[in-house]
This record gives C-alpha cells, sequence and structure tokens, in this order.
C-alpha cells in the first residue's frame, strides 16, 4: 500500500509540473506574440493541453469564470482572493491565497488531500475512488486562468485596500473558514 501511495505522489507531481508548465508556456508565449499571431490559437492551445491534464475540472473553472465574480485583494506584499459564488438567492464566498494551492470547497478536500467526504457514506467510497486524486480544484484553476488571462472587469478584478481594509479583509476569511469547519463536524 505504502508503495501506491508514494507512486500516487509521484504521479500528482508530475502532473502538477505539466499543468504549470503549460501555464507558463502560454505566459511565455503570450509575451513573444506580434500582431500577426493568433492569441486564439494559443488560446485553445492552452485549453486542449489543460483539457487532458485535468478534464472536467478545467470544464468547472472556465464556467466559474464565466458566472462568478473573483475578486483579489492587495495590501504590501499580502494577496486574497474572494470568489464571490451567486446561485439564485444565495450568496456565498470561497477564499483563496493566490499562488497557494489550497481550497476549502469539498472537491479539494476529497480529490487532493484524500479527506472522506462527509456528505456520502463511508460505504459509498471505494478503495479505488481513493487512489483516484486530483491536483487542485475548480475554483484555484479558475483564479490561476483569471490571473493569466485577465477575463473581463465585471468578473475579475484586483484592488489595492489599506492596511484596516485588509485586516478587515482576514476577519472574514477567518470566520469563513470557521462556519465550514463548524459545518462540516455537525
Amino acid at each position: 500500500m505504502q508503495l501506491e501511495s508514494n507512486d500516487l505522489r509521484a504521479a500528482k507531481r508530475i502532473l502538477a509540473k505539466l499543468v504549470d508548465d503549460a501555464l507558463l508556456e502560454y505566459e511565455r508565449n503570450l509575451a513573444d506574440l506580434d500582431e500577426d499571431s493568433n492569441l486564439e490559437a494559443l488560446l485553445n492551445h492552452l485549453f486542449l493541453q489543460l483539457k487532458s491534464l485535468l478534464g472536467d475540472i478545467l470544464v468547472e473553472a472556465l464556467s466559474i469564470l464565466d458566472e462568478q465574480s473573483i475578486q483579489i485583494y492587495t495590501y504590501e506584499n499580502s494577496e486574497l482572493a474572494e470568489i464571490q459564488i451567486r446561485r439564485q438567492q444565495c450568496k456565498s464566498s470561497i477564499w483563496l491565497f493566490p499562488r497557494v494551492n489550497y481550497c476549502t470547497c469539498t472537491q479539494f478536500k476529497v480529490g487532493v488531500l484524500g479527506l472522506p467526504d462527509e456528505l456520502q457514506p463511508a460505504s459509498q467510497t471505494s478503495h479505488s475512488e481513493k487512489l483516484e486524486r486530483i491536483i487542485t480544484c475548480a475554483h484555484v484553476l479558475a483564479l490561476r486562468l483569471a490571473q493569466l488571462l485577465h477575463p473581463s472587469p465585471s468578473t475579475f478584478k484586483v484592488e489595492s485596500v489599506s492596511e484596516q481594509q485588509f485586516k478587515s479583509l482576514q476577519e472574514r476569511m477567518h470566520s469563513s473558514f470557521i462556519e465550514i469547519h463548524e459545518d462540516s463536524t455537525d
């Protein structure tokens, strides 16, 4: 069993490296883009690479970019990102640290960290499902893509805030994490 775990970790490191390489290649090629180059072809190439590496997580991330609002708050050398999720009458937020592969969503907890899904009985999780892991969630990927692609200002904004505003945002993020933890322990 330890061998499988080491193999899985190695495979995840390779996959993460391939995803990072694809994003960096796009960034380099974008910087070298001239008037005659086709931005759409470059973007399609990136999406094909990410789709082959991440599967439906890319589709979910692109859906977040289209439908949700991503706001990055900066203060000096610190950054926080908030993805505001708007569903019918309900509005909630996912808080992320840019350039950090961590999220509090179920997809990240179960798929990346391998924690049990509180919503599924333990008897329904098979051994093969436990071995199948992902390297990130749609929220983290959506944030990375937003930082790279700079979608429309209505869905992606970067705002510099004061020290007091940043502290207030950190408190909001912290209380959001506490609510998630309390919900998962009930």
